[in-house]
């Protein structure tokens, strides 16, 4: 049997960014599980409870608790990883995202019959 991991005491920044993260809708479901994570574990949830509470292994909850106590709130994003570089820049994401969300009309494109 592994060894309990107690979480560090949350910083004024983290007690505050934790719980938002915990419940967004718009950060990405693996950042939300990971901060739910940290938040039950800052509520004193052990970490068999942390596992029924959010269906992730044992090994996975142990994980990012290390990191966050290693990192902080850095620790819950993915680390990089290996491979061929993005072929896209993050301007280019964003304007394809901007588009994206632009009225036809609005770009000159109105639909004609």
């Amino acid at each position: 049997m592994y060894p309990p991991l107690r979480l560090r005491a949350l910083s004024e920044e983290e007690a505050r960014a934790i719980p938002k993260v915990a419940r967004s809708q718009t950060a990405s479901a693996r950042l939300v599980q990971r901060a739910q994570i940290i938040q039950l574990a800052s509520q004193g949830k052990t970490i068999p409870e942390i596992v029924v509470q959010t269906q992730c292994a044992a090994n996975m909850v142990r994980k990012w608790l290390k990191r966050f106590s290693d990192q902080g709130l850095a620790g819950l994003n993915d680390a990089p990883r290996s491979g061929a570089p993005s072929r896209y820049t993050a301007d280019n994401k964003a304007l394809v995202v901007a588009t994206a969300r632009t009225r036809p009309s609005e770009l000159g494109l109105a639909f004609q019959s």
